[in-house]
């Protein structure tokens, strides 16, 4: 496994330039930035940019009331919706991901609802739309969030694939290549 010191190390080490990417879960566009800056042809930001309820968003400080939400989503519209590589979808990502063709997508990252159930689900809902030699990755493998570390693992070991990339901030991502 290959540690990186940030997810900005992670983006340059993939080598986005002109590829096409998608980030699951985005809330204020800040790591979607982050993205742009690599210069990827394409860059699909998938949220629903709605409150969710505390049984299935629990304790998360990204989880606002609605009128947040919608003032977060305009802003991004009026900045990030305004470049034309990047697609604005409003709408969960297991029911956006059947929209994008098996093996379409260069990289995908997650950062969305952080429990077991939801990681896992987001992992089993995009790991096909990436392409072969292409990059699945996500957030919070480290840290205060137990269920993404747990489904990375569940999938790894059902799926025989090892983590091949990981940060060491706080709040560490990982990446599984296809």
């Amino acid at each position: 496994m290959q540690l990186l010191k940030n997810r900005e190390e992670l983006l340059k080490h993939l080598n986005l330039e002109g590829k096409k990417c998608a980030e699951i879960g985005v809330f204020k566009g800040e790591f979607s930035q982050l993205i742009l800056a690599q210069n990827p042809k394409t860059l699909y930001l998938i949220d629903p940019w709605e409150h969710q309820s505390i049984e299935i968003y629990p304790d998360d400080h990204a989880n606002r009331v609605l009128h947040d939400f919608d003032t977060i989503y305009k802003e991004l519209q009026s900045t990030l919706g305004k470049d034309e590589r990047v697609k604005l979808i409003k709408g969960y990502s297991y029911f956006e991901a059947p929209k994008f063709e098996d093996n379409s997508l260069d990289f995908v990252y997650i950062d969305a609802i952080h429990t077991f159930e939801s990681c896992y689900c987001d992992i089993l809902s995009w790991y096909h739309k990436v392409k072969p030699e292409g990059w699945l990755c996500g957030h919070d493998y480290t840290g205060y969030f137990t269920g993404v570390k747990s489904a990375v693992t569940a999938f790894c070991r059902i799926t025989k694939k090892e983590v091949n990339i990981m940060t060491i901030e706080d709040w560490g991502s990982w990446g599984l290549k296809k």
